[in-house]
């Protein structure tokens, strides 16, 4: 826990520089005093059921610097209804990152809570992936919609950092499919 929030610690901090470097969060769809709204999309040429597919084994494109002992193998999505993404942690630990609401193969996958430091923000949301027909192959969309306790300032510093883990897991997502590597 405490690698994980010395990780966090340091975006918080590199933020800004971040911000100013690369226009991350162009994603972010809305923001008020409480919650804001986060969206990516892309089409790729890769059938429905391979996307979806890759979706559910999220422990081989998730970064690894977004779980909680640094270690993206021990992810791992239990696919029913009130099923878990979650984490094995050392010496039989585990954390819930978010629970699975719906899953139609081939089509969509919607989680709930909050990621990471939003659960102790008391902070909760819902994360849609879903994969529809396009002219040139099937189109992937993600959105997370957080929500919780907050003023319109904490929610406008908080949205560009989850935008930035959102549009990463996102790109790593892209490239799994893809070329079977989530690195670029």
């Amino acid at each position: 826990m405490k690698k994980y929030l010395n990780r966090l610690f340091g975006v918080f901090t590199l933020t800004p520089f971040l911000l100013v470097a690369s226009p991350i969060q162009a994603e972010v769809t809305s923001v008020n005093a409480s919650g804001f709204a986060l969206a990516f999309e892309q089409t790729i040429d890769t059938s429905a059921e391979d996307i979806y597919t890759a979706m559910t084994e999220i422990g081989s494109w998730w970064h690894p610097d977004h779980s909680w002992e640094g270690k993206a193998e021990n992810l791992y999505m239990d696919m029913r209804v009130g099923g878990c993404f979650c984490e094995k942690l050392a010496n039989g630990g585990f954390a819930e990152h978010l629970h699975l609401a719906y899953a139609a193969p081939g089509k969509e996958i919607r989680l709930t809570g909050g990621l990471g430091p939003l659960q102790g923000m008391g902070m909760g949301g819902a994360m849609v992936w879903t994969i529809t027909m396009a002219a040139e192959g099937q189109k992937i969309s993600w959105t997370y919609t957080a929500h919780g306790h907050g003023t319109q300032d904490s929610m406008k510093g908080l949205a560009p950092i989850v935008d930035m883990v959102q549009k990463q897991a996102f790109d790593r997502l892209i490239r799994y499919i893809q070329t079977g590597a989530p690195d670029a």
